[in-house]
């Protein structure tokens, strides 16, 4: 065999090894892309509730404080024209809430990651 002929012949081995690993890349992707989508991981819930004075009506615009009991995080929200409140993303843990400023009003409640917790209302007096 010729110096040249076997020059061919490496050559066309390489060729067809390349050509065997691009069919495995193309292969594993045409798997991936296949896969079903997963959602990510949900770190933090959420809290709603309402606000009514003695007579059971709505309070719009109060002011609502949720602490976390554990790290000692506040947050603040008022009340919609409904007397609803609500928290989004918060840790998970014991939370308190009440009223501002600062009334007897007050619940605690444990948050959930990724489930939602709702509170009965908050008596403003």
């Amino acid at each position: 065999m010729s110096k040249r002929e076997s020059r061919l012949v490496s050559f066309y081995s390489s060729v067809s090894k390349l050509n065997r690993i691009a069919g495995v890349i193309l292969l594993c992707a045409a798997f991936v892309s296949l896969a079903p989508k997963c959602s990510a991981q949900v770190l933090y819930g959420s809290l709603t509730g309402n606000v009514t004075d003695s007579t059971k009506a709505a309070v719009p615009g109060a002011q609502v404080e949720a602490l976390n009991v554990a790290t000692g995080v506040a947050r603040q929200s008022s009340t919609d024209d409904a007397g609803v409140y609500r928290f989004g993303e918060l840790l998970p843990g014991i939370t308190r809430s009440r009223l501002r400023p600062r009334t007897s009003a007050q619940k605690l409640s444990r948050i959930f990651a990724w489930m939602p917790t709702t509170l009965s209302a908050l008596m403003w007096s």
